[in-house]
């Protein structure tokens, strides 16, 4: 039932390397920020242009942190990052979204070919709870999932790349990881994984390098290969 990497090694697992692996939350993310900023009395209003700039490298208390010390202004950084993820949290439950394409195609294909799935983030479990419920998903269709809650250390470390692998029992050569940002791919790669970017609308495709294949919609049919036909 196992599925070839490049026709040698064989594919157990599929790890979907973030929340934006399953859905387009770009967009969402940057209103939430930019609220979370007008409740806090702050003139800040970032952009797309600004938030494209700023997604080159993970981890929104990154972002809040950085942007303070370009506009001089001290702000409780925690507080602010809180905030946006429950206001995040609250647009998942009322917005309409949907899985990326190529998505839920590729959970079923795994489910019925016995490949394992791993979602391996380092966001918070209530941001992934959040996108679950959002796209009428159980976290049991995961083998394993990882978060900021057990991940001591975010991407670009390859940590939760490396828990999941031990958590699994499964060897690097035996997995593929998808990911949609820089920082991620870093992590996949660090970790000795096969990487298939899944570009997020906001990130710049250049700014990923050594994967695989580069995407929009995700297509791992030059992975799927079946030892017997589908």
């Amino acid at each position: 039932p196992f599925i070839s990497i490049k026709g040698t090694a064989k594919m157990h697992a599929i790890f979907l390397g973030s929340i934006g692996t399953l859905a387009e939350t770009s967009t969402l993310q940057l209103v939430s920020y930019n609220q979370a900023f007008s409740e806090a009395g702050l003139s800040w209003r970032w952009s797309k242009e600004d938030y494209q700039l700023m997604l080159k490298k993970a981890g929104g208390q990154n972002r809040i942190q950085h942007f303070s010390l370009l506009e001089e202004i001290e702000v409780d950084v925690a507080a602010l990052h809180s905030r946006k993820s429950e206001i995040f949290q609250q647009l998942l439950a009322v917005k309409p979204i949907d899985a990326r394409p190529g998505v839920r195609n590729t959970i079923e294909l795994a489910s019925k070919h016995g490949v394992k799935l791993g979602l391996v983030t380092t966001t918070s479990w209530d941001n992934v709870s959040a996108i679950l419920r959002a796209l009428d998903m159980s976290p049991s269709i995961f083998d394993v999932v990882t978060t900021s809650d057990t991940i001591a250390r975010a991407k670009p470390a390859p940590d939760a790349y490396l828990a999941a692998l031990d958590y699994l029992q499964l060897d690097q050569e035996n997995v593929v990881a998808v990911e949609d940002n820089p920082d991620g791919a870093r992590a996949a790669q660090s970790a000795g994984l096969e990487c298939v970017g899944l570009i997020g609308e906001m990130h710049d495709p250049a700014d990923f390098s050594g994967l695989s294949t580069r995407q929009t919609s995700l297509d791992l049919t030059k992975y799927l290969v079946l030892q017997a036909a589908l």
